[in-house]
């Protein structure tokens, strides 16, 4: 047990002790003005504000009267480290563990007791800022004021001399409206031009000369009338200013309003301010941590927790040169004092920072916003995106892009009348569930809409109704993955004429059930693969009749896996230009009618793999018209089409080329005839299991089949009835002979 020993009494209250009932005491709030605090008084906490550098003052002094680092208890000797709140005393190491204060409500020293030196460079820092807005007001106020004031006394001047001239010619001004007068004066002008000796006396008057100082006069009163408006004017602006330098004089002389005054004078003439917030854990800093990036190198500030530091500038990367001494939320301020016009890149993969705040940046200059904030993968928020100015942005490629935390965007205030390209601007945006605003996009000039919205796993509806498309060049990847998007408003006013490229447009679109593409026009399209692919709920697909196909060399893939699919119309496809066809209804396990396949032109088809695979309801096809020349590919062709009975046009197939047939004919059930005599094998490499399990076929023409390959379960079905097998090799008799 520790021996109890006699405190000595505490006489001098401490600075982090409350004034009124000596309880410990916590920070509420600071601002630039005041710090405010609350103490630990069970029964009525005490709330205090103090002014930060009557709270510096008063903690240096009673800093000094009290020592209480050291615990009272002279023979402890220790650092005092907790205050005991149900006794109101300091206690040390040793005075913790006695039976006393055991159970007792403790609280560490160290947590409440602020940092005498952080409060003293906060107050200096705001000092600083102060003085600093004071001098920019005065100078922004008496450089125009000077202006003001020159031009003010030079009219006062130009309008004395003026009617000063007006007195001394009273016999003129009273002559103003004589008009024979007038006539006079202007043909003794003339004269005196055209000749040096003129007699004043000799007049040579005519009605055009009349008329015409007439005018001169007329003209020279409305000019005068000008004048002495203008004067008027500057008069008053001269008082305008005049009044601001009494605003002035006032505000100097008050510290409180000078503050608010310096923060509005900041959000108005220095309003280039880009602020937030970042995520830091020490243990996974190995250098210098990246805030921005941008080629320019001067003009830029940055200040984390309020105190500016240092920047190391590694090419376009800039990082802080700043010790962080433990985990957690820290704030940054990136002050610019010129307008920055490119912002391309700036916060890429920046990936420590959580929030970003736009509210006070001036983006009016900026033309370039590419990857803006591309792969900052744990920003959840970005403020102050409404008001951003993009007047003149002209490229958006990739400006949100992994940015895979973020959930909202407010882009109402967008505009994109000058944008180029919007390409991978959401990409990836995986938890990104309203695009605010996406309705009013102008898009009148934009070429590249590539991986738009790729990926965007949580968007239930897209509202594009105002998007006009018609010079966009590009639109593969737009929808990919959008495995929850139920709806695309304006699709079906998209133009399209322009477009080559539809590869994997609507791939994935997993609970998209009907898409209207009636106004789509793919006479420029030179890619389909994927276009359609896994989008398994898709039901009707409108406009696919059409389609003009002219142009288009791939359609891999481009109806796989839409399982809901019953019929298809492609009947105005043409695919005289198509070189692989591979996948392209695989999966379509629902489909039951292909229309226009017996037109299909298939010269330069080189890959059929999986072309029909698993079309489960598929009962009838007609391949009469395709020609197989060169293809090289047509393994897993009609694998597992277990409802197939006729395939019309396989005796006409040309083989040449072909160097696998592996899984050909796999699990066609409902196949009773197979007229290959056709074929040329000579190429081929493997044709295993290419007949398996088809166990209903009766008839099986292989007359030109020659054997150089693998043939592991080519034959492998079993007979009802004895199959007529036809074949001229030995090789292939024997495999269907020990088979059956």
């Amino acid at each position: 047990m520790t021996e109890e020993l006699e405190r000595e009494p505490e006489t001098v209250e401490p600075y982090y002790n409350c004034s009124e009932c000596s309880s410990p005491i916590e920070i509420t709030y600071l601002d630039d003005i005041n710090i405010g605090f609350k103490c630990f008084n069970k029964n009525s906490p005490h709330k205090i504000e103090l002014s930060i550098k009557e709270y510096i003052n008063k903690m240096k002094i009673q800093y000094k009267e009290s020592n209480k680092e050291k615990c009272m208890i002279n023979k402890h000797n220790k650092m005092n480290e907790c205050y005991c709140l149900e006794c109101n005393i300091h206690l040390c190491e040793i005075c913790l563990k006695s039976r006393e204060h055991l159970f007792h409500n403790k609280i560490n020293i160290k947590e409440i007791i602020p940092k005498e030196n952080e409060l003293s460079n906060i107050y200096n820092i705001i000092q600083d800022i102060k003085n600093q807005d004071l001098k920019n007001l005065y100078e922004i106020i008496y450089n125009t004021y000077n202006n003001y004031n020159c031009n003010y006394y030079y009219c006062i001047n130009m309008n004395y001399i003026l009617n000063n001239y007006i007195e001394k010619n009273k016999l003129i001004k009273e002559r103003l409206n004589n008009e024979e007068y007038n006539n006079i004066i202007k043909i003794q002008n003339i004269k005196k031009e055209n000749n040096k000796n003129y007699d004043n006396d000799t007049l040579d008057e005519t009605e055009d000369n009349k008329i015409n100082y007439k005018k001169e006069i007329i003209n020279l009163k409305e000019d005068i009338k000008n004048y002495i408006k203008e004067i008027s004017n500057i008069k008053e602006d001269n008082i305008k200013i005049y009044e601001e330098i009494k605003k002035l004089s006032f505000i100097q002389s008050n510290e409180r309003i000078l503050t608010n005054i310096s923060k509005i004078i900041n959000n108005i003439t220095n309003k280039n301010t880009i602020k937030g917030l970042l995520d830091i854990k020490v243990d996974e800093i190995e250098n210098n941590i990246v805030l921005f990036n941008s080629n320019n190198k001067d003009g830029i500030d940055v200040y984390i927790n309020n105190k500016k530091v240092n920047m190391i500038q590694d090419k376009h990367l800039w990082k802080i040169d700043y010790k962080f001494e433990k985990d957690g939320i820290y704030e940054f301020q990136i002050m610019f004092n010129n307008l920055h016009t490119n912002m391309c890149g700036f916060f890429e993969k920046c990936s420590n920072i959580i929030s970003v705040d736009l509210s006070n940046f001036n983006s009016e200059n900026v033309t370039d916003t590419t990857c803006m904030f591309n792969d900052c993968n744990k920003l959840k928020e970005i403020k102050g995106l409404n008001n951003f100015n993009t007047s003149k942005v002209k490229n958006m490629k990739g400006m949100f892009q992994l940015c895979r935390e973020l959930e909202y965007i407010d882009l109402s205030n967008f505009n994109t009348e000058n944008v180029i390209d919007m390409s991978f601007m959401f990409n990836k945006c995986n938890k990104l569930k309203e695009i605010k605003g996406l309705n009013k996009f102008i898009t009148n000039h934009v070429k590249g809409m590539k991986a738009m919205f790729n990926e965007c796993t949580e968007l239930v509806n897209l509202d594009l109704s105002n998007f006009n498309t018609e010079n966009v060049i590009d639109i593969s990847y737009m929808f990919k993955k959008c495995n929850k998007l139920k709806e695309i408003k304006g699709i079906n006013k998209f133009i399209t004429n322009k477009v080559t490229n539809m590869c994997s447009l609507f791939q994935e679109c997993a609970e998209l059930e009907y898409i209207d593409l009636s106004n789509f026009n793919t006479e420029n399209v030179t890619d389909m693969q994927h276009m359609f692919n896994k989008c398994n709920k898709l039901k009707e697909i409108k406009g696919l009749n059409k389609f003009n196909t002219s142009k288009v060399n791939n359609m891999k893939g481009m109806f796989s896996q839409c399982a809901e699919l019953i019929s298809i119309d492609l009947s105005n496809f043409n695919t005289e230009n198509v070189n692989d066809m591979s996948f392209m209804f695989n999966k379509c396990t629902k489909l039951k009618e292909i229309k226009g396949i017996n037109k299909f032109i298939t010269n330069k088809v080189n890959n059929m793999h999986s072309m029909f695979q698993e079309c489960s309801e598929l009962e009838f096809i007609d391949l009469t018209n395709f020609n197989t020349e060169n293809v090289i590919d047509i393994s897993y062709m009609f694998n597992r089409c277990n409802k197939l009975k006729e395939i019309k046009g396989l005796n006409k197939f040309i083989t040449n080329k072909v160097k696998t047939m592996k899984v050909m004919f796999q699990l066609c059930e409902e196949l009773e005839t197979l007229d290959l005599s056709n074929f040329n094998t000579e190429n081929v490499t493997d044709m295993s299991f290419m007949f398996n399990q088809c166990n209903k076929l009766k008839y099986l023409n292989l007359l030109n089949f020659s054997i150089k390959c693998e043939t592991k379960n080519m034959l492998n079905f079993q007979q009802k009835s004895k199959c007529q097998f036809i074949t001229n090799k030995k090789e292939l008799l024997e495999i269907y002979n020990s088979t059956h």
